[in-house]
């Protein structure tokens, strides 16, 4: 799904678009279930990225934690928020 709009918005952390979307994808017969599966592709996707681009013989473990802390936090500080102001907006 990297031609959907959801991918797009989440490679560049535009989540106040993200939250727009969901608002409109309420009106849509299971639009938040197409905005969940394409945050699941794309967070798949980065993930096996991870693991794969990191799994070189020249990288040390400890940039390869790093890596995964970095990835860890944007989830936590990006995705979780937009994913608490998506909810607590919802009438």
């Amino acid at each position: 799904m990297e031609n959907s709009g959801v991918y797009h918005m989440l490679k560049f952390n535009k989540c106040d678009d993200l939250a727009m979307m969901y608002k409109l994808f309420e009106r849509v017969p299971n639009g938040h279930l197409t905005i969940a599966e394409c945050m699941s592709s794309y967070l798949r996707e980065q993930g096996r990225a991870l693991v794969t681009d990191n799994n070189d013989e020249g990288k040390n473990a400890i940039s390869y934690i790093q890596v995964i802390r970095e990835f860890h936090h944007f989830l936590n500080r990006e995705l979780i928020s937009y994913m608490n102001f998506c909810i607590s907006n919802e009438n």
